[in-house]
């Protein structure tokens, strides 16, 4: 179920149901209480508040939350009918100030978020007697096996240690060839294309340019995987796609 932020309860319609929202009851009011003519009830008035906001709530018909809850975070759940429909939580409008209210009823699930989290246990007290130690565990039959390692074992861990320092360095080059193909082609497009498409009075708007430099960068990808050919330091060597060699 979603929890909610207070400034998407205030963006909800009036009577609009929020699912879920968990925040800190920064306020908590006294319960007030009375009768009408469709029996008791029960009201106490409060707020929510979180990093986006602060909202009035008001809990209606269900028993007192404590005062020791103040400032504690909490989190309010609607319930699930058996038609399929939530209540327990909506969105509502205080009769006199008309600002946005969330009206929580006796049908939400209510509960303080604290109470959940791990706790750590209390510390013994001070004047506890101290315990007689216990004797230390026997070592296992394995230790002290490991701690300096086997030649053999040595040599292996630097070659995977060598074997992983070159794929990162393989991976570096790759990621530095990416770059430059991908400033390549937004300089192309850039300083000769568009220009030139100027001179025949084609206008090229941000998006359009985007779509160039994206369509040659397909290209460029497609062309070098598909003939594979190898990179030299200051150009690129095309090798025929049938892998005869080059003509001399």
């Amino acid at each position: 179920m979603k929890l909610s932020t207070v400034a998407e309860a205030i963006a909800c319609e009036i009577d609009e149901p929020v699912l879920a929202i968990r925040a800190t009851l920064s306020k908590l009011f006294k319960p007030i209480s009375g009768t009408n003519e469709y029996g008791e009830w029960t009201l106490q008035n409060g707020a929510f508040k979180d990093e986006t906001g602060e909202i009035k709530i008001v809990f209606s018909n269900r028993a007192e939350i404590p005062q020791s809850w103040r400032e504690g975070v909490v989190e309010v759940r609607c319930t699930k009918g058996q038609k399929g429909g939530y209540s327990g939580i909506k969105r509502a409008q205080d009769k006199k100030t008309k600002l946005p209210t969330l009206s929580i009823s006796e049908k939400a699930e209510v509960r303080l978020f604290t109470d959940e989290q791990p706790k750590s246990p209390p510390p013994a007290p001070a004047n506890e007697p101290a315990t007689a130690p216990r004797s230390p565990p026997q070592p296992s039959s394995d230790a002290g096996k490991g701690v300096i390692p086997k030649p053999e074992e040595y040599a292996a861990s630097e070659a995977h240690k060598k074997g992983m320092a070159e794929a990162m360095a393989d991976g570096m080059a790759g990621l530095y060839q990416i770059a430059n193909t991908q400033y390549a082609a937004i300089m192309v497009v850039r300083e000769y294309l568009v220009p030139l498409l100027k001179e025949k009075h084609i206008t090229i708007d941000a998006q359009q340019e985007a779509a160039l430099i994206q369509n040659m960068l397909i290209q460029t990808y497609y062309q070098r995987g598909h003939y594979n050919f190898p990179q030299k330091k200051l150009g690129i060597a095309n090798k025929p796609p049938n892998g005869t060699p080059e003509s001399g």
